[in-house]
């Protein structure tokens, strides 16, 4: 062993008096200066192979824990517990965004979409009880247009102010849903989870609609903005239901559906309007109580709409039980939704691998700051603005307005009520089938060639009231209103909730509503005069709209609910992590 020793004291003074010369004499030896010098090379490119080695084995070892134990346990819950993983990002791996404390995207490989089969017949039953609350939403804008004239005689409206006060009427209930969408909708949701939330607005949509009974401006109003805060709680919580109880695959024939009960309520409320006196009929208008029984109807929908949650839908959403954590209760929805040939761990595995959990935990300031969400919700407000200024608006008034001047021209004997009729119609048709387009075609496919074609409608129907060419606009108006609910009138809020987290959903609708009573406003004066250059304008909104949609908007169908709430994220760029010892330190080492 001492002989060992003295060998090593010997080598190690071997190189220091080498060394010594070396920096003395200045003088090296070419091919041993390469040699050290691929040496060092070779070493440091090992150092950080193993350094990256080691970074990918850490990030695929990671296994996501439980933040909080279960807050509800079943025995099911308790014989699984150690063998259920939730697939959250509650593990924290270095520092990936310096801006953020969670990942951009994902670290885990993507789960692709997988087809199961459902109870079909129960979805049905679902979405035919939920569609109650969408013909509420339709039923709230449309009734007061049969009514308005008799409401007018009995309030003491005058020419003067009576457009006004009409209008007025209408848009407080379009300022409830929003700020019910924005302000109520979400909070309920999160705490009290989405049946709950659709039970809360029945409650407080009967209220609204109890206070219009009284024959009062001022009581007209508050049920109105009430009834309103009720319709837009249900058009977040309903939405957001359907989307996750409805396997991806099945969404874009299910979802539509609820959204053709909103267009449907145009319709019923014509059926009920019939009581109504006819427009020329003045004595009758002014002491008439039919309207009560207008506007009481939604009471006769909302008793029809409670007992139908009560006695159909049983359970909340799978994915809110599982963001929860209430495994017990999503294997029982679970058994109710999908095929008993698939088992309910098999199916409940797969969602909590392709369901986007972080649903509830996106914050206001998030929504708009975080490079995850920020670039989507841009889109979706965008996307929101462009369906209420494309022209659908000015267009459907714009009809109105045609056919009175054709009538007094004597070309037609149809009146305005079977105007009314032949619309509601054409957009009860159109938004059936554009349900087959939605199964069909891909969203941003059809939201491309809607844009397009509105653009050229638009430019037709403009150089038509330019041209005074009352029959021909008239026409083209009814085209555009068929084409708009084809194509743009449905699928774009089918994109709005597929892509979109609670936050920017709300948002969305916020945006949506706001944008509409400001048309609702400006578009009459416009209308009537006759003035072209607003459906230029609108031509030139959709042509920019076509091009948003080719540049910006990226595919959802097909994709699994974490791929498309992840699909405006930024790209994470994965970073090395950092050796603690240096390229130089290795160098000096030789």
């Amino acid at each position: 062993m001492n002989q060992n020793i003295m060998e090593h004291e010997e080598m190690k003074l071997s190189a220091e008096i080498m060394k010594q010369n070396d920096i003395k004499t200045g003088i090296q030896n070419e091919d041993e200066d390469s040699e050290r010098s691929s040496s060092i090379t070779d070493y440091t490119k090992d150092a950080h192979e193993y350094w990256e080695k080691l970074d990918n084995k850490i990030s695929t070892d990671l296994t996501p824990q439980w933040n909080n134990p279960p807050e509800d346990k079943d025995e099911t819950d308790i014989n699984q517990e150690d063998s259920l993983q939730l697939n959250s990002h509650t593990y924290n791996h270095g520092k990936l965004n310096s801006k953020s404390d969670e990942p951009l995207l994902s670290i885990e490989p993507e789960v692709e979409l997988k087809v199961f089969r459902v109870q079909i017949w129960y979805l049905l039953k679902l979405i035919a009880v939920l569609s109650i609350g969408g013909i509420q939403i339709g039923y709230l804008m449309s009734c007061m247009g049969p009514i308005d004239k008799s409401l007018g005689l009995k309030l003491g409206w005058t020419n003067d102010n009576g457009q006004v006060l009409s209008g007025i009427l209408a848009t407080i209930a379009l300022l409830g849903i929003a700020l019910g969408s924005y302000v109520l909708a979400i909070p309920l949701m999160d705490h009290q989870g989405r049946r709950q939330s659709i039970l809360v607005g029945i409650y407080i949509g009967m209220v609204g609609v109890i206070i219009q009974m009284f024959e009062d401006f001022s009581m007209l109003l508050i049920g109105r903005f009430i009834q309103g805060l009720a319709c837009g709680i249900h058009q977040m919580s309903i939405t957001r239901y359907i989307e996750e109880i409805v396997p991806a695959d099945k969404i874009s024939f299910l979802l539509p559906l609820y959204f053709f009960s909103i267009n449907s309520a145009r319709f019923i409320v014509l059926i009920i309007a019939t009581g109504m006196p006819e427009d020329n009929n003045i004595d009758e208008l002014t002491h008439t109580g039919y309207w009560r029984f207008v506007i009481g109807y939604a009471i006769f929908l909302y008793i029809l709409f409670f007992l139908g949650v009560k006695l159909i839908i049983h359970h909340d959403s799978v994915k809110y039980h599982i963001i929860k954590k209430q495994i017990g209760k999503a294997k029982k929805a679970i058994r109710q939704i999908y095929h008993y040939s698939h088992t309910e761990q098999e199916v409940l595995e797969y969602l909590q691998k392709s369901l986007h959990l972080d649903t509830l935990e996106v914050s206001y300031r998030k929504a708009v700051i975080s490079p995850k969400y920020r670039r989507g919700t841009l889109v979706l407000i965008v996307l929101a603005v462009m369906h209420q200024i494309s022209g659908y608006q000015q267009v459907n008034l714009l009809s109105r307005y045609l056919l009175r001047n054709i009538s007094s021209s004597g070309h037609t004997t149809m009146n305005s009520n079977e105007n009314n009729w032949l619309i509601a119609s054409l957009i009860l048709v159109a938004s059936l089938v554009s349900i087959e387009i939605t199964r069909r075609f891909e969203r941003k496919t059809v939201l491309i060639a809607g844009y397009c074609i509105l653009t050229l409608f638009n430019i037709v129907i403009g150089i038509g009231v330019a041209s005074e060419a009352a029959y021909f606009s008239y026409v083209c108006a009814l085209t555009f209103i068929i084409v708009f609910q084809l194509l743009n009138g449905q699928i774009i809020w089918l994109y709005i909730v597929e892509v979109s987290v609670e936050i920017n959903l709300g948002m969305s609708s916020l945006v949506q509503w706001i944008t509409l009573i400001v048309v609702t406003f400006g578009t009459p004066q416009l209308v009537k005069g006759m003035h072209s250059p607003i459906y230029f304008v609108a031509s030139g909104i959709c042509a920019f709209g076509a091009i948003f949609c080719y540049k910006f908007v990226k595919e959802t169908k097909g994709l699994t609910d974490k791929q498309k709430k992840n699909l405006y994220a930024f790209k994470e760029v994965k970073p090395r992590r950092q050796s603690t010892r240096s390229s130089s330190n290795i160098t000096n080492q030789f």
